[in-house]
């Protein structure tokens, strides 16, 4: 269902030194394990300066930081959640616990085989993922309660391939369909609902830019851990010796495209509505034809300007995924960075034209 710009309030009047805001707004999130400190620090900015987001997507730990944005605004004062919740990150880390009722199932039902590795569910159990989400969510929390900033969580269909998006019509709890999208392969056991097998949001969709779109978004807000200048790759006949290494190469290469794809997609759309807004009198023919290019060839009749914005990393960020939540240092050092990069963000916009696309 494409979200209506007249179901929405009117955005206020834009005050002297505000970035000009067109709504409905969204926020999207990236995942990236103990990463997400940066995502953190940036929505810690935003809510002091910009209104909350009528909307919010993430992916993986983007989706935990999206429905902690939401919960706050549900219960009606989002900066103090968000702050509250960034300072129990840096106190207390859950721990990870090894899945051995996992690894006892699969010996017993087929003994000392190899084919007993590949029957373990998961390396840990998802002890680590209940009590992140449960730290902050109520029980029994369902999508349709985000009234004022809607939530969107994706996870991976195992079965497909597609990415399931849940939104305000899932009748799946919050709580499930984030422990879904927190559950990176092999490291976690995957979540079966609605008759279908899933996985980590981020490893079809790792910034899901496109389920915004398709809603309406006016004005979008991407908040990326990937840096932007791209990681350091090696080099030299030794660089991808190793299987994991290749493995994790290849995973980066594909979550980037895909991002990268979404964001092109979306700038184009925004160069030919701005082609044809300065040539009125051209032919009608042509601007019929690029209009049918801009709806898809009429599967994607969403396609209008949006104000684009990207917050992300210039250099890799610290500390390392699911591993990281305990590194104390760096998680504060990855929050100061997400809060440092967002007012650069946010200082630009004020200072560029409101139509500018902001994508660098």
């Amino acid at each position: 269902m494409v979200c209506s710009c007249q179901s929405l309030p009117p955005a206020p009047p834009a005050q002297e030194g505000e970035p000009v805001i067109r709504r409905p707004l969204a926020l999207v999130l990236s995942g990236g394990g103990a990463k997400g400190a940066y995502a953190v620090g940036a929505v810690e900015v935003l809510l002091e300066r910009l209104p909350p987001p009528d909307l919010v997507c993430g992916s993986s730990v983007g989706a935990l930081v999206a429905a902690m944005l939401a919960e706050g605004v549900k219960q009606g004062d989002p900066l103090a959640f968000v702050r509250e919740q960034a300072a129990a990150w840096l106190a207390e880390s859950p721990r990870l616990h090894l899945n051995w009722r996992g690894a006892l199932h699969a010996f017993l039902r087929h003994g000392p085989r190899w084919r007993t590795l590949g029957e373990i569910p998961s390396v840990y159990t998802d002890g680590f993922l209940r009590a992140a989400v449960d730290r902050f969510l109520p029980p029994g929390r369902a999508f349709a309660d985000y009234r004022r900033t809607r939530l969107l969580v994706t996870a991976s269909n195992l079965e497909t391939g597609r990415v399931k998006v849940f939104d305000e019509r899932s009748p799946v709890p919050v709580r499930e369909a984030l422990l879904a999208s927190l559950s990176y392969p092999i490291l976690f056991p995957s979540r079966y609902l609605q008759g279908a097998p899933l996985v980590d949001g981020g490893l079809l969709d790792n910034t899901p830019l496109a389920h915004v779109l398709r809603r309406g978004a006016a004005t979008v807000v991407v908040i990326s851990l990937r840096p932007k200048e791209g990681p350091a790759v090696p080099s030299g006949p030794d660089a991808f010796n190793g299987a994991v290494e290749v493995a994790q190469r290849i995973l980066s290469l594909l979550l980037e495209e895909r991002m990268y794809r979404d964001l092109r997609r979306a700038v184009e759309t925004n160069e030919l509505l701005a082609l044809l807004e300065a040539y009125p009198n051209l032919p009608r023919g042509f601007r019929q034809r690029l209009l049918e290019l801009l709806r898809g060839g009429g599967l994607e009749p969403h396609r209008r300007y949006v104000q684009l914005v990207e917050i992300g990393p210039r250099e890799a960020l610290e500390p390392p995924g699911t591993f990281g939540f305990r590194q104390r240092e760096a998680l504060q050092a990855a929050m100061e960075r997400g809060r440092q990069d967002a007012l650069g963000v946010l200082a630009r916009w004020k200072d560029s034209p409101p139509r500018a696309s902001k994508i660098e």
